[in-house]
């Protein structure tokens, strides 16, 4: 008896994260950046996160910014933030870091969102300025 309510608990859950699922890729197709959010970053939430929802060239919000190299593991796209990454988080990341405050973001079914374009637009930039403080850094270290 327990093992089929189990199961049952399982086959929800699945039924729920296929909803999800489509509706995630509908609004890819309709201009918009869908994001995962994570209350904060330790190697088991993201894992989860991961094995859910495949990180790989996801916009991923978080709220709390410690661990945040755990992400580096994932190839994510960006990482939206709460707040302004400071210099020491920046230099721990391989992927883009936007400040929330930067960029809108939407709820579209319960998913949080960016329009297309202002993603992009946004993300030109920091990855610019990235670029730049690169080459400040290696001037540093070569001179």
């Amino acid at each position: 008896m327990r093992v089929i309510e189990k199961l049952k608990n399982e086959l929800k859950e699945k039924e729920s994260l296929i909803e999800f699922l489509k509706s995630y890729r509908n609004l890819e197709s309709s201009g918009y950046v869908p994001v995962l959010e994570v209350d904060e970053i330790n190697d088991d939430k993201i894992k989860e996160l991961d094995q859910k929802f495949d990180l790989v060239d996801k916009v991923v919000l978080a709220n709390r910014l410690d661990n945040v190299q755990v992400l580096n593991d994932y190839n994510i796209k960006a990482l939206i933030t709460m707040t302004e990454p400071g210099k020491n988080i920046l230099e721990k990341v391989d992927f883009p870091v936007i400040a929330k405050k930067d960029i809108s973001i939407e709820k579209v079914k319960d998913i949080s969102v960016v329009k297309k374009d202002e993603f992009e637009e946004v993300l030109k930039k920091v990855r610019k300025a990235g670029f730049v403080q690169w080459i400040e850094g290696h001037k540093k270290r070569k001179f």
